[in-house]
């Protein structure tokens, strides 16, 4: 005959401990139980294989463009005011000149003209270079550098004008009908060039003349000198002189026997 056991008080604890109150899987994949009593039972490997990957989610809009950086430690921008020399902007940065009237050379401006100014230093600010751009539309440029606190002369940047522009032709007077090349003139660097024949429109240059209003280029391009004889050109037997104002407007002065055109080729001067 069997045996059966009796729901004693210590049989009814056993049971409670035994009771499973919690589970997790942790992992490695196997299902931990936890007991009444807070033992733990291992209940074997419970985790299933993975699955396949999911498709890739549909990009985000881009970020929205942050804010414009600031100089870096030790650079200015800053305009320049009246009375400033030059030799003092020794610390990096960019500098504008907005007065015509402030830029001397006194100050040791390039030239008396309006501009940018870009400084460069090196980590101990034993060795700098200075960059001096024009503003205006005949755009010319100037560099210099500083070594054992001495500044080099400013020297000419080349900058080409990119082709050659077209003279106004005052009344009276035009491109030579049989030129092969057209009347211009064009910068390169400081220096500023001529080309083509010009001739009266109707008759002959008369000798012994002088002839003002004969054609302009813009006041850009002018030369230094309030009245600047550029060069000599031959025609033929004649010699006629070119000599351009700071309007600037050419004149032609003619020898001493008359011609159907006059030369501007190889006519040039320096801007400063």
């Amino acid at each position: 005959m069997a045996t059966v056991t009796g729901l004693t008080a210590a049989r009814m604890l056993e049971i409670e401990a035994a009771c499973i109150t919690a589970g997790a899987v942790l992992l490695d994949g196997h299902l931990r139980l936890t007991r009444v009593d807070g033992s733990f039972v291992d209940a074997g490997y419970v985790k299933g294989a993975p699955g396949p990957a999911g498709a890739n989610g549909v990009d985000g809009a881009d970020g929205a463009t942050g804010p414009q950086g600031i100089p870096g430690p030790g650079w200015v921008t800053e305009s320049i005011g009246a009375n400033v020399n030059l030799d003092t902007k020794t610390v990096a940065g960019w500098y504008n000149q907005v007065s015509n009237t402030n830029a001397t050379t006194a100050l040791n401006y390039p030239a008396a003209i309006s501009g940018f100014l870009e400084v460069i230093v090196n980590a101990t600010a034993s060795q700098m270079l200075q960059r001096y751009t024009s503003y205006n539309s005949a755009m010319r440029m100037w560099e210099r550098t500083r070594y054992n606190s001495a500044w080099t002369p400013w020297r000419v940047i080349p900058v080409d004008s990119g082709g050659w522009g077209s003279l106004t032709f005052g009344a009276g007077y035009k491109e030579y009908d049989s030129a092969s090349y057209p009347v211009g003139y064009r910068q390169v660097g400081n220096q500023v060039f001529l080309k083509g024949l010009i001739a009266p429109t109707t008759g002959n240059w008369p000798a012994s003349t002088s002839i003002t209003g004969v054609a302009s280029l813009p006041s850009t391009y002018a030369p230094p000198q309030t009245t600047f004889c550029v060069g000599m050109t031959t025609v033929g037997i004649m010699k006629a002189a070119i000599v351009i104002s700071r309007t600037p407007a050419i004149e032609v002065r003619t020898g001493t026997t008359a011609s159907a055109y006059v030369s501007l080729d190889n006519i040039s001067w320096f801007l400063d």
